[in-house]
């Protein structure tokens, strides 16, 4: 049965907020909200609003654009989602942005960035069951678990379950877990150890990117990081750290020269147990 997405909501990745129409006055209250959370001065802002059509908003959330200084969306959307993309954006305007060119960033520049934006947007949004057992459920999904499957078909909007899903998303022969996997092993030993003892593992992490599925390989990178930081989000909380300490965090290490490698594992990786 073909799909028809224009008639598919917006894709929702948290808990709670309301689709709402996008428009100049309803995105410039997020970003005034995502300031306060924060912790950033208050100011006009100017931005652009480039809207992509209704019926992708099912697959993409949204984006913002460093480039063009302007957020692609669609004309109806989550707050919530809003929300995550207006902390990329203030970020790139305090300077805190470290991948704002994805053609350019690393590994680690898009792994910091989607801390920040899922640890502020889950701060006010919070997450649903299922984001807070990701990781988890996929690791139960790859060994065909059929209530980890269920679990994550319940998230999808109905019209896709007429699809298999391991062939609507180029991850769902779960390599990212991989990566997670690594990635959480070098963060451990450099809680135990030091900065000088992981060099070899991230190396060995960069490595084993290039030998990935080449069709696959930047949306299997992509969701790694995405797993990685809601997981990340949850961890802060749980330490009873808020976003505007983050954030305070980052402004000092930019201030001091720190680029996004020493910056998330000094303090992300290092502030989680």
């Amino acid at each position: 049965m073909d799909i028809d997405i224009s008639k598919l909501e917006p894709v929702r990745s948290y808990a709670t907020g309301e689709i709402i129409e996008v428009d100049e006055t309803s995105l410039r209250a997020i970003i005034e909200r995502a300031e306060e959370v924060l912790g950033i001065h208050k100011k006009q802002r100017e931005f652009k609003i480039l809207y992509f059509p209704q019926a992708v908003s099912a697959l993409i959330g949204g984006a913002f654009s460093a480039e063009e200084r302007g957020f692609h969306v669609p004309q109806r959307q989550h707050e919530a989602t809003l929300f995550h993309e207006a902390t990329h954006y203030l970020m790139f305007e305090e300077g805190l942005l470290f991948g704002p060119n994805t053609s350019k960033a690393t590994f680690y520049d898009c792994l910091l960035d989607e801390t920040v934006a899922e640890f502020a947007a889950s701060s006010v949004y919070d997450y649903d069951d299922f984001h807070k057992n990701m990781i988890s459920i996929y690791e139960r999904m790859r060994k065909g678990d059929p209530a980890a499957i269920q679990q994550f078909k319940n998230t999808l909007p109905s019209g896709f379950l007429q699809t298999p899903i391991e062939t609507l998303f180029p991850w769902m022969d779960f390599s990212q877990l991989d990566i997670i996997s690594r990635q959480r092993a070098i963060e451990e030993k450099y809680r135990k150890e030091s900065f000088e003892a992981i060099e070899k593992d991230v190396d060995t992490l960069y490595h084993s990117f290039g030998n990935l599925h080449p069709a696959k390989a930047s949306a299997l990178i992509r969701e790694a990081t995405r797993m990685l930081a809601i997981d990340n989000a949850i961890a802060l909380k749980n330490q009873d750290i808020q976003p505007k300490d983050l954030v305070a965090w980052l402004k000092d290490g930019v201030a001091n020269g720190w680029d996004s490698y020493g910056l998330y594992f000094c303090d992300v990786a290092g502030s989680m147990k």
